[in-house]
């Protein structure tokens, strides 16, 4: 026993020498690895910068001086619907002459592959001070033609914006529309953020070649289907981009960002709804990326399994409201669906086009920079169910940086647009350097 005990006395300094030297080896083997962790972390943060955004092709389309804006802006807004006189409202009368610039450029496609799409980008002449950039996300288009690359009627408010506030003003087509190929992924958050993610890093590749400042102020905004992409592209930038971009505020307007809940329930009702192509619109372009069933053509009863097919075929020829003729005169969208097959939605609560819609939903998330959600109580198109729901979400979380303000008290989605652009401008215009 003594000599045991005398071993270990003796040889006690050395055995905890050896000790004292393998756990630093181990804390350097550990450090080691939690800095290539973090450097994964990092780059699976910043994906393909060097990629993805890549300019292929810009081209300035149109240029204006400040004396000519006025008239031009104010004809663009008469045919949006709108009647006002952008010289009556002092923080919508044009300061600046502007340069609009059509982008082709590259990005990912909803399996991560390389493609491309386009997008405009206006910029403000004669400024002398670093400019913040305003990436607007446009609504619902379904005609390759009526997005703003192809100076649609949304890209009045990147105009207004630019002119009168000094903003450089971005605007992507999305996939699928303008010059981007196939079908668009309609209300797919992944692919509305990388597509504008991607215009962001092309239009700032751009200004740097044109020596133009940036400062380091981003604000986005968007309605309808540019609420539930600017809701997308936020909690991406922040959530995967933060070492390149810094989002200062966003206004998400009007959007349908819990389709797992509120739309869902749209889907199933047996009223008319004012719109009902966006149903088919919606289902083509699920369809194509999570391949829920094999044809759609399946699924529609006659005769709209065959009128539907050539409406979205990938082409993008067609607008809204010829959709609109082909769907029934009920205007009750899932009139177009088998009986067995909508049974089967409904019945299925894990069905696959459930899940895929709750992918989709746009307010599980905690925003770092402040959220104006923007959305008026009688609209028809959005119901307001979609910004009280993410709202309620945000404040389970305990965020208190995001607010829901109803525009208009009784305005539908058409009368909430301009009251809800000009609330948006205001808080950015007291947030801007």
């Amino acid at each position: 026993m003594r000599y045991s005990h005398s071993i270990n006395n003796n040889n006690l300094p050395i055995l905890t020498f050896f000790t004292i030297k393998r756990w630093k080896q181990y804390l350097l083997y550990g450090t080691c690895l939690c800095l290539l962790l973090v450097i994964s972390a990092c780059q699976e943060e910043e994906p393909d910068i060097g990629i993805r955004g890549k300019v292929l092709e810009k081209s300035i389309i149109a240029s204006y001086d400040k004396d000519e804006l006025v008239n031009v802006l104010n004809e663009q807004v008469s045919d949006f619907g709108l009647d006002i006189d952008l010289s009556s409202l002092p923080t919508l009368k044009p300061q600046y002459g502007i340069d609009i610039y059509r982008i082709k450029y590259e990005t990912i496609d909803p399996k991560g592959l390389k493609t491309f799409t386009t997008g405009v980008m206006v910029v403000p002449k004669d400024v002398n001070k670093p400019l913040p950039i305003a990436s607007y996300q446009h609504g619902t288009v379904m005609k390759r033609t009526n997005a703003p690359s192809y100076q649609s009627r949304e890209l009045f408010i990147g105009m207004i914006l630019s002119a009168s506030g000094a903003y450089v003003s971005m605007m992507s087509d999305y996939l699928g529309l303008g010059d981007g190929p196939g079908i668009h992924p309609y209300l797919h958050a992944a692919t509305e953020a990388s597509a504008c993610v991607d215009m962001l890093r092309a239009g700032k590749n751009i200004l740097a070649e044109e020596g133009i400042t940036l400062n380091d102020q981003l604000f986005l905004f968007g309605y309808s289907q540019g609420g539930h992409a600017t809701m997308a592209l936020h909690r991406v930038l922040e959530q995967g981009h933060r070492l390149e971009f810094t989002v200062t505020a966003a206004a998400p307007m009007a959007g349908p960002y819990d389709l797992s809940g509120t739309q869902l329930e749209i889907i199933l009702e047996t009223t008319p709804y004012p719109d009902p192509s966006y149903l088919p619109f919606f289902l083509y372009g699920y369809n194509n990326v999570y391949e829920i069933y094999p044809t759609l053509d399946s699924i529609f009863i006659d005769p709209y399994n065959k009128t539907l097919a050539t409406m979205f075929d990938g082409e993008g020829l067609f607008d809204i409201g010829e959709v609109n003729k082909l769907m029934p005169n009920s205007q009750i969208p899932n009139e177009i669906i088998r009986p067995d097959v909508l049974n089967n939605f409904i019945v299925d609560k894990e069905h696959p086009l459930r899940r895929a819609m709750k992918e989709n939903d746009v307010y599980d998330w905690v925003p770092i920079a402040p959220i104006k959600m923007y959305h008026c109580d009688g609209d028809k198109r959005v119901d307001f169910r979609n910004a009280e729901v993410a709202f309620e979400s945000f404040q389970e979380k305990g965020v208190t940086n995001v607010e829901l303000i109803n525009t208009l008290p009784g305005g539908n989605h058409e009368t909430c647009l301009l009251p809800t652009m000009l609330q948006a401008k205001a808080w950015f215009d007291s947030l801007k350097e």
